[in-house]
């Protein structure tokens, strides 16, 4: 769920820059940092495409992840979608939302939803709204997709 061996296969959700940190940090050596290479207000943040990739129809889906901004007036949403196995369309199962985050502080969002249909993927996402080139960028660590 960290980042100390690289990015963990969570890549740029719609635009970012990532860039592995050693300070600040929620656990372990290394956290990530997402900065918008846009003046513009658009979706900042990560995705995970390959976290699970055969759901079980009814089987309870946990995302979280640990967020810290670095600058005040960021907000943050995590939600997880169903996808086919194609890509080709989703169902969004759960979202949460985070108004404000509180700086130099990490902040546990998380979500909680079922899986639909089986043998889809469960793909979580999580990203600002109105995270700006010139408003600071996010720093997240130890985010997972785990079933109960």
């Amino acid at each position: 769920p960290g980042f100390e061996s690289g990015n963990g296969g969570w890549i740029a959700f719609k635009i970012g820059t990532l860039t592995r940190v050693t300070t600040p940090v929620h656990g372990g050596t290394s956290a990530l940092k997402v900065a918008s290479p846009s003046s513009t207000a658009s979706l900042v943040g990560l995705t995970q495409n390959s976290v699970v990739t055969n759901t079980v129809a009814g089987l309870v889906y946990t995302a979280s992840c640990y967020v810290q901004p670095t600058t005040t007036g960021l907000n943050v949403q995590l939600r997880l979608l169903e996808y086919t196995q194609s890509y080709s369309s989703n169902t969004i199962v759960a979202t949460t939302s985070v108004s404000s985050l509180p700086t130099g502080t990490w902040t546990l969002v998380k979500v909680t939803g079922s899986a639909v249909t089986a043998g889809q993927r469960m793909i979580p996402q999580i990203y600002s709204t109105n995270q700006t080139s010139t408003t600071g960028s996010t720093l997240y660590d130890d985010c997972s997709v785990t079933h109960n």
